[in-house]
């Protein structure tokens, strides 16, 4: 694998759903380091920003404010240790985008949407606020509505099916719930009644070709309208660096099994030129074609050894991933709750 894969990673979240907030935690915990896993910013001016964004939240408890109007573009790598493993396409957009329709004046709009396209992970991002209480039928609508799932639900289905159309699988989904720290401490233990209402609010991530990891977050004990600065005692940041790991991760298993299906292939074409060289040898007038059996047969055989080495390689990446993810953050392949990877 000489050339390293690249991932696009984008978030839908309506305006102050904790997009930015979550992207700033994730980077000063992974760019420390977590288990010999590391997210760098190679632009060593993009580390510093991000870095004094994080440190001004540390020393003087200032959160960061949403993003108000213009889309930011940030790339990371992804190492284990000093190897580097995937690079990281991340887009920060003002979250009026997520409403504003594709005519609209605002630049960023048809980005998003030919984004979501060319995205290999897609984090749905839910204020915890609005599961504070078990979502039932009277109250669905609404917090449709005041959340954007709705919209998220509509861009993402035409997305997949773009991608589809490309010959590309559907991307791996996160929930991610923010802000968790204000979900009942009763219901945060019970992960069940989180997937029932997430089951209730976006049916969409447990249809057939979806692997979906539900994923609370917060960033500390804040209340539900925080000010703009908060006691630096309150700050105690959770998971924040799960739904990465698990996107990376989902793209290794894909990555491995494309591979496979690759090797397999190859190993019918190498049989096939196996097949044509045995027929061309009984024959006195194919010695020419021979040369172009024995090339093919070659050409199979390099491309089967290749293909079953980035199998190998990727498979094993994704299940040290995968192994990084607690058993209990309730993960779903094509609608069932997988139990491990």
């Amino acid at each position: 694998m000489d050339d390293q894969p690249h991932i696009t990673v984008t978030a839908l979240g309506n305006s102050g759903s904790g997009k930015t907030t979550f992207l700033l935690g994730m980077y000063a915990i992974m760019s420390a380091g977590l288990n010999g896993y590391f997210l760098n910013a190679p632009d060593q001016d993009v580390d510093l920003q991000l870095a004094a964004r994080w440190e001004r939240l540390l020393d003087d408890g200032e959160l960061p404010p949403p993003n108000p109007g213009e889309m930011i573009s940030y790339s990371f790598d992804f190492l284990d240790g000093l190897q580097r493993l995937l690079g990281i396409d991340w887009l920060d957009y003002r979250g009026g985008a997520l409403s504003d329709a594709r005519g609209s004046e605002s630049e960023d709009v048809p980005v998003l949407h030919e984004r979501l396209a060319g995205s290999d992970s897609v984090y749905l991002v839910l204020d915890g606020s609005y599961l504070v209480d078990p979502v039932r039928h009277a109250t669905r609508g609404a917090i449709l509505r005041e959340t954007g799932l709705r919209r998220m639900t509509s861009l993402l289905q035409g997305s997949v099916q773009q991608r589809i159309a490309n010959g590309a699988p559907p991307p791996s989904l996160v929930v991610l719930v923010t802000k968790s720290d204000l979900v009942p401490p009763a219901r945060r233990q019970r992960m069940e009644d989180i997937v029932d209402d997430i089951q209730r609010l976006l049916p969409i991530c447990f249809q057939e070709g979806f692997t979906t990891l539900i994923c609370p977050v917060q960033l500390g004990e804040f209340g539900q309208k925080p000010p703009d600065r908060v006691p630096a005692g309150l700050i105690g940041p959770q998971r924040l660096h799960y739904p990465i790991v698990f996107s990376l991760a989902e793209y290794m298993r894909l990555l491995s099994l494309a591979a496979a299906e690759a090797a397999n292939e190859a190993r019918l074409r190498k049989r096939e030129a196996e097949d044509a060289l045995r027929d061309l040898r009984r024959t006195l007038f194919g010695r020419g074609r021979m040369r172009d059996a024995e090339a093919g047969l070659l050409a199979a055989q390099d491309e089967e050894h290749d293909m079953n080495t980035v199998r190998e390689i990727a498979e094993g990446r994704a299940k040290r991933l995968y192994e990084e993810l607690p058993s209990r953050l309730p993960m779903f392949r094509d609608g069932h709750e997988v139990l491990s990877w």
